[in-house]
């Protein structure tokens, strides 16, 4: 049995509202200066973005209701999934390229800065190490394609829980 895209439309199309909202929301960050000479701003303008995927996977699974009214809980929650699954593969993308080609240095003023962080704390030298040594495997480029992806995932797991649920029972 073939894999039907016209069964998943609605999926695929948030599914890539949803990955390249959240790309250019980073594409936005890196030119305002966020990632690279406006650091401390980068570290709360990525709360904004969390309200991306909320939208997105609100109105791709509402829209799956009005297409099918019937629609049940893992019905929903499958197809916020799969929006969710769509996005994961654009924006882990994205990051690769954002980390090989656009910005190659921002991981390595990630680490700066956190560094400069936890020494402005007054944190000692020996818990700062440790601190350091664990962080620098999330400042590699496997260490981000992983954080994009599974960050898009787990939070678009929550999200779908959710608003599965809550259209579920909706107009009921």
């Amino acid at each position: 049995m073939a894999f039907e895209f016209s069964r998943y439309k609605i999926e695929l199309k948030w599914g890539l509202i949803l990955g390249l909202c959240v790309s250019l929301w980073v594409m936005f960050e890196f030119l305002l200066g966020f990632h690279t000479t406006r650091m401390e701003y980068g570290v709360y303008s990525g709360y904004i973005a969390s309200l991306i995927p909320l939208i997105c996977l609100w109105y791709g699974v509402r829209e799956v209701k009005k297409k099918f009214p019937q629609m049940r809980f893992l019905q929903g929650f499958a197809s916020g999934m799969c929006m969710v699954f769509f996005a994961a593969l654009i924006v882990t993308s994205f990051f690769y390229v954002y980390n090989v080609y656009i910005n190659p240095v921002w991981m390595d003023n990630g680490y700066r800065y956190v560094e400069l962080q936890l020494n402005a704390s007054g944190m000692n030298q020996t818990q700062m190490s440790e601190q350091l040594v664990q962080l620098r495997s999330l400042y590699t480029l496997e260490g981000q394609l992983f954080a994009a992806f599974m960050g898009i995932t787990l939070q678009g797991l929550i999200i779908s829980l959710a608003f599965a649920y809550m259209q579920r029972y909706r107009g009921e």
